[in-house]
């Protein structure tokens, strides 16, 4: 999980919600950053807790 976590400090969920939820940026730019934050923070821990996606409750634009 070392890489999850260096991936995490590079890029920011908060980075990542701000680039997804911009009308301003074109859906075709914002599909590595939906991989990036399914594969960082969804997929790699084993509960939501390990995942950061209990973190997504407290973003008011999600």
């Amino acid at each position: 999980m070392f890489i999850e976590s260096l991936c995490q400090t590079i890029l920011p969920i908060e980075d990542l919600l701000w680039v997804l939820n911009n009308d301003n940026v074109d859906n075709v730019y914002k599909k590595p950053f939906l991989k990036c934050l399914h594969h960082v923070y969804m997929k790699s821990g084993e509960t939501t807790v390990e995942t950061g996606a209990s973190e997504l409750s407290h973003f008011g634009y999600v």
